[in-house]
């Protein structure tokens, strides 16, 4: 699909929301609490002023992913490292996205503030109990928000959200969205849980029987004893709902937590699809505008999960018969049969025609592949080695668990997916050096960033597995764009062991590079030279030569893949370098670096 066609499904989605949700506002309530039945001149104010909110951030996203000066503002830190607490730099329009919408969030209580309160005054002025008025109005208020928070929480869930291809936004851009709006929604949910139990407490503390008491029903404050009797017992449902709805939260934050999460990857995933599950149903039978705030995330959820479960001849719903074969070493090579729709680029191209005419395919591609017969559940992602095209396999590579680690009887560790893979290749390699193997395969994800196309200096820094994007960059650089004026590629490999670099696909690179200049390869090994110092070798690589060079107003673009702290590294280096150029640009310093302009990509999957 064609990013036009994707961008008008999305424009589609949110239309077709805002009208059904407003229509339904006058449409018979299914909830066990209706805020359109008391208020429901505040409730389609509400409902207008959410899908409000989505259009004017979808118009700022348009802007940043179609306008380069917008682009540049939008993505300018605000410092050069990330911030403790949030692990995480800020940026101008990050920073204002926040502030829209937290604004956007305390506004509409303008609009709720006085029917709320006319409405429990009603109910409590002539029992003189303006304490339980103000706790209820109180609770009501902030639910109203979490509505907002909840319903924009779902929208950038999906491992291939139309979000990411409409307004190039990266995978790691919108997981951290999402799990900063999760975290304001759950202070969120424990600040309205916390007013209502206020409001429970006043309420058990009076008498049986007091007219207190029946003037409002604990189980659900918009009506009293007498009006929940008479409607049964679905409209006393408001505070069980509710209750399971944060006790799911809870769950779902615990094993988010990192110690967790990457500790038991297994659990956080299907803790966070079931418990998740269980919020969006509790939340929508809690109160009806939950519902509203939803649809337009589940959605977009419903058809993510389509995408990965029946992509063309691929997809999680089908297996496939891959093949486990050795490459040298510690390494092995998983190679899946070419499946024609993954061969494509993201312009949407179906015939065998238009596929030949394409300039090339988008080298970094990324999969999850699920084996059946080591677990039914988990998966795992790879970056291809080689990508699919028109009469080749998409190529993974796997670096081994060592046979002595593979021995221990440590029953936490030989548990793990990746022990066990080790393990069946350990078991059947002696015997074959092949090895079919059934698995699952959901992919691929590629990432928006095409510097490697036009920058003058195209630079990897990987670590470890990492070498897989770097490997398939590099074929793809020595096929298109080898022998351009002023184009340099350099790859740094570093690795713990000498061993790691006994692997045919960097022999390969080395015999490549011997054949052209315009290419360079530098392997380093952490046991011998120690941790590799990315902002000193980057400044090597970008540092002015002869008198020739200084006159050339090159690009560069950064790749980095591997272990988080080589991330960490990679992307620290480039912010601080991106900073000097933008300082010598405006006449602050002479910079000694012989590019004008520098852009990076850190290839982290980590959810």
């Amino acid at each position: 699909m064609s990013t036009t066609a994707q961008a008008v499904l999305l424009f589609s989605i949110f239309v077709i929301c805002t009208g059904f949700t407003l229509g339904l506002t006058w449409a018979p309530c299914y909830a066990s609490l209706c805020t359109e039945e008391f208020f429901p001149a505040a409730t389609r104010y509400h409902v207008a002023t959410y899908y409000g909110l989505i259009a004017s951030i979808a118009a700022g996203l348009f802007l940043r992913a179609y306008s380069p000066l917008c682009y540049r503002i939008s993505t300018t830190y605000f410092g050069r490292r990330e911030i403790p607490v949030f692990k995480k730099r800020f940026s101008i329009g990050g920073l204002f996205l926040v502030f829209w919408i937290l604004t956007i969030t305390v506004v509409t209580t303008v609009f709720w503030v006085n029917p709320e309160v006319n409405f429990y005054t009603a109910r409590t002025e002539a029992l003189g109990w303006s304490s339980a008025k103000v706790d209820a109005v109180v609770t009501a208020i902030i639910g109203h928000h979490i509505d907002i928070l909840l319903g924009l929480t779902l929208i950038p869930v999906g491992r291939n959200s139309l979000l990411v291809r409409v307004f190039r936004l990266s995978y790691g851009t919108l997981l951290y969205t999402h799990k900063l709006l999760a975290y304001v929604t759950i202070v969120g949910v424990a600040a309205h849980a916390i007013a209502y139990f206020n409001f429970w407490a006043a309420w058990v503390a009076e008498p049986h029987g007091s007219p207190r008491r029946a003037a409002v029903d604990v189980n659900n404050p918009t009506l009293s004893i007498v009006e929940t009797n008479a409607r049964g017992a679905w409209s006393k449902a408001v505070l069980g709902t509710g209750l399971a709805s944060f006790l799911a939260m809870i769950i779902v934050l615990i094993t988010a937590l990192p110690m967790i999460r990457r500790k038991a990857y297994n659990i956080f995933y299907y803790a966070h699809i079931v418990f998740g599950i269980v919020i969006m149903v509790g939340a929508c039978c809690h109160a009806t505008t939950n519902f509203y705030f939803l649809l337009p995330g589940v959605l977009l959820w419903v058809i993510d999960w389509s995408w990965r479960l029946f992509n063309g001849d691929s997809g999680l719903a089908k297996e496939v018969t891959a093949t486990i074969s050795s490459a040298s070493g510690e390494w092995y090579r998983i190679t899946i049969p070419n499946i024609p729709r993954l061969s494509q680029d993201e312009s949407g191209s179906d015939s065998e025609a238009e596929l030949e005419k394409l300039p090339a395919v988008q080298p970094l591609q990324t999969y999850y592949i699920n084996i059946p017969s080591i677990s039914k559940l988990e998966n795992h992602a790879f970056t291809a080695a080689k990508v699919a095209s028109n009469g080749s396999d998409t190529v993974l590579l796997f670096q081994k668990t060592p046979i002595s680690a593979i021995k221990r009887k440590d029953k936490a560790q030989n548990g793990e997916w990746t022990w066990k893979l080790s393990r069946t290749i350990e078991e059947v390699m002696p015997k074959t050096r092949r090895h079919e193997i059934q698995v699952r395969v959901e992919g691929p994800y590629m990432p928006v960033t095409k510097g490697y196309e036009t920058a003058d200096k195209v630079v990897c820094v990987v670590g470890g597995t990492g070498l897989t994007g770097a490997y398939s960059l590099a074929r793809w650089w020595y096929q298109h764009r080898r022998g351009e004026p002023n184009a340099h590629f350099t790859l740094i490999w570093t690795a713990r062991a000498r061993g790691s670099f006994d692997l045919e696909e960097w022999t390969e690179l080395v015999e490549m590079c011997a054949s052209s200049p315009d290419m360079s390869l530098q392997a380093h090994c952490t046991a011998k030279s120690g941790r590799l110092d990315i902002s000193t070798e980057l400044r090597k690589i970008f540092a002015r030569g002869s008198e020739k060079e200084t006159n050339i107003e090159a690009s560069a673009w950064v790749y980095a893949s591997g272990p988080n702290g080589l991330l960490t590294a990679a992307s620290d280096a480039c912010v601080d370098l991106e900073a000097e150029l933008r300082v010598s640009k405006k006449g602050g310093s002479d910079s000694v670096l012989a590019i004008s302009a520098l852009s990076h990509y850190t290839a982290d999957w980590e959810v």
